[in-house]
């Protein structure tokens, strides 16, 4: 998108443009098994009870009742355990009006988490069996998919180029799309287990924060 902005609006030359992707730290962000089996214990979570995790504000720019949306029309058919995590601070009026939706099936849990510092964030994407993150971009993909957590967003150019090994994305505005993609990580562990580990290898190939400095110090001369 960037690329596109400074071709068609700014004139800029192809080969003058140079690619430095938004990374992220892999010194802070790795699937820990450790941790994933702690948290699910604190939690008392079953066995096969899956977790849907949503890390970040709550506020009509992210829109994470989308979320409560997606499940609500599907409810019917989960079968298993689900809980839906949202850790992150939120918007007060926002939080009062989108986010009291509740199901009538007693297999569908509710958390609300506040705020963690980043540097515990790690955990809680080990802990979770897929992420849904419904509006915009965020970095927390990248952070999510690097400790092996597949990722489900709207798509975009950003979007689909983050998530073309670790994620599905799905039609804009379109909450049945949403809550299809949804269902489908729920009932497949192969699948989140196949766009986990793809999806680490990518970022950790492409979106490693220490290797893109690197890479621009080359292409400034450094």
């Amino acid at each position: 998108e960037n690329r596109m902005i400074l071709e068609k609006e700014y004139g800029i030359p192809p080969h003058r443009i140079l690619y430095s992707p938004i990374g992220t730290d892999l010194s802070i962000f790795n699937y820990d098994p450790k941790a994933r089996d702690r948290l699910r214990n604190e939690e008392m979570l079953a066995g096969e009870a899956v977790v849907l995790l949503y890390t970040g504000k709550m506020n009509h720019r992210k829109n994470p009742h989308l979320i409560l949306e997606a499940v609500s029309l599907i409810q019917q058919q989960i079968q298993i355990p689900l809980y839906l995590y949202f850790v992150g601070a939120g918007d007060q009026q926002y939080f009062q009006e989108r986010m009291k939706i509740r199901f009538n099936r007693e297999n569908i849990y509710i958390k609300f988490v506040p705020a963690v510092p980043v540097s515990e964030l790690f955990a809680w994407y080990s802990m979770a069996d897929f992420a849904v993150f419904p509006d915009e971009n965020t970095l927390s993909a990248l952070d999510a998919q690097a400790c092996r957590l597949p990722v489900i967003m709207q798509e975009d150019l950003t979007n689909t180029e983050r998530l073309s090994r670790g994620g599905l994305t799905y039609i804009p505005g379109d909450i049945k799309d949403l809550s299809e993609k949804i269902l489908l990580m729920i009932n497949d562990p192969h699948r989140r287990k196949a766009l986990g580990q793809k999806g680490e290898a990518h970022i950790r190939s492409a979106y490693d924060y220490g290797k893109i400095v690197e890479k621009m110090e080359l292409d400034l001369g450094l």
